[in-house]
């Protein structure tokens, strides 16, 4: 009988033995000089000059406070093999004391605005265009994407976020009370300890930041197409 680390296979198994991106961009700087990068994974058959790809922005899980675009660099590089150009974006975590929710959001939707002013140059077409995130990437792509298409993104280095063809997202955090409020049997890891670091605190003290950061707010008839996939089972989002 063996034993499961569950926070390295709920946010970094995916990873393992995959090859590194072709390129890493610094695309911004948090307040605190900390780089926030887009690494990029070529489409096998890419070429030169207006060559574009159908393009993925891949946005990463790990709770608001972990993970690292590179934990789904299997699935990255084999987008890529299947004719993609793989954007995989960063933005900052946060930590206890330390609440990212007013800014990675907007690192997120800076990156977006990034790679759209160098979709010539990283061999990105923007008519063939989407955002993939998983769980709190989820959140994070689905809230740019929606926003984007309301008019009402904000990024923090300006620029305007490309509205995406469509949105993938696996097991995404769109309720943040619900996820508060979730279980999951792991220590430490609670939708509780996700949501607090987050933001700050609880439902109770901070109703409005967990308003800010729920899809819900964010979705109107101009939202794209969107699919979600979702474990039947799962008790945290």
């Amino acid at each position: 009988i063996g034993t499961v680390n569950l926070a390295s296979a709920t946010f970094g198994l995916s990873g393992i033995s995959a090859a590194d991106p072709d390129e890493t961009h610094v695309y911004t700087r948090t307040e605190s000089g900390e780089d926030l990068t887009v690494d990029v994974y070529h489409a096998a058959d890419a070429g030169t000059g207006s060559d574009q790809k159908p393009a993925v922005m891949q946005v990463h899980g790990g709770g608001w406070s972990e993970g690292d675009p590179r934990h789904t660099a299997a699935q990255n590089r084999e987008l890529a093999d299947n004719g993609y150009t793989v954007l995989g974006v960063t933005y900052e975590l946060a930590e206890e004391g330390d609440p990212t929710w007013d800014r990675a959001q907007q690192h997120v939707t800076c990156a977006a605005s990034w790679i759209a002013d160098h979709a010539e140059d990283l061999q990105v077409d923007l008519d063939r265009f989407a955002y993939w995130g998983d769980s709190a990437g989820g959140n994070l792509a689905l809230n740019t994407a929606y926003s984007a298409a309301q008019g009402t993104a904000e990024s923090s280095c300006g620029g305007t976020a490309p509205v995406p063809g469509a949105v993938v997202t696996d097991y995404p955090g769109v309720d943040m009370e619900a996820i508060y409020e979730g279980d999951f049997p792991v220590e430490g890891m609670t939708g509780a300890d996700f949501t607090r670091t987050y933001t700050g605190g609880s439902p109770s003290e901070y109703p409005e930041r967990y308003e800010a950061t729920s899809t819900e707010r964010f979705i109107s008839a101009d939202a794209p197409a969107t699919l979600i996939v979702e474990p039947t089972q799962d008790t945290l989002v």
